[in-house]
């Protein structure tokens, strides 16, 4: 084996033919999509790959922010602008990424919708349950936008009253498809029913949940990722 032979030879552990695909685990991370027989329609590598894309860059964002402010408690503030100037960089790709969704039709954009109106009214329903009401404790109880449910409703109507804001959005949703001035109240009720389940993230507590991309991930950055699922809402408004 000549010394050329030696030097592309990957000395990292793992699958790939190169350093490179093995560093960045390439083969795993490409794998990730749906496979094309696998598509009920053909623009969904498309919504996958934006919103993946969106949630990878949203990782990093939370992650030098969380840099950043610990920065800041050292009185390192030198480096802590440099990393927020880091952090809002990548925020931009994400927002342009949104463009993207322009391109997918207004039919396509209502079978989204319907999709979303589904989900919400599931939301909505499993709140009426013992069960939804244990489950939602952590999220409530270290929520600061949705912890002042627990005095004001008690434990179970508090569950209940997550689950009418979300049949409401669900209903605003619906009404979307014949008029966008209560669809885009609607993606409005969407992010902010996302924002606040996932408000424990920002909580001074600390505590808070796994994230839905990674068991890695720390919990301050489930809650940034969620918001991108349902912003493209304000796209679909514009048809």
């Amino acid at each position: 084996m000549t010394s050329s032979e030696d030097l592309r030879k990957p000395i990292l552990p793992g699958k790939g033919a190169s350093d490179y695909e093995r560093y960045l685990r390439t083969d795993e991370l490409l794998s990730l999509q749906k496979l094309p027989e696998e598509f009920l329609h053909k623009d969904e590598l498309t919504f996958q790959v934006v919103h993946q894309a969106s949630e990878l860059l949203l990782k990093g964002v939370a992650w030098e922010l969380e840099r950043a402010r610990n920065h800041i408690g050292e009185g390192d503030f030198s480096n802590a602008t440099r990393l927020m100037r880091r952090a809002t960089q990548m925020l931009d790709h994400p927002i342009y990424l949104l463009h993207v969704l322009e391109t997918i039709t207004p039919y396509d954009y209502h079978l989204i919708r319907a999709s979303m109106v589904i989900l919400f009214l599931f939301f909505g329903y499993t709140k009426w349950f013992a069960y939804a009401a244990e489950i939602m404790v952590p999220f409530i109880s270290h929520g600061p936008f949705i912890s002042w449910l627990y005095p004001v409703f008690g434990f179970r109507g508090a569950t209940r009253f997550l689950g009418i804001s979300e049949w409401l959005t669900c209903a605003l949703l619906f009404a979307g498809f014949w008029n966008k001035k209560l669809g885009a109240l609607g993606a409005l009720g969407s992010v902010l029913t996302f924002g606040a389940s996932n408000s424990p993230s920002l909580s001074s507590s600390g505590t808070g949940f796994p994230s839905a991309t990674s068991s890695t991930v720390a919990p301050s950055k489930t809650g940034v990722a969620m918001l991108t699922l349902v912003v493209p809402f304000w796209v679909m408004c514009s048809y």
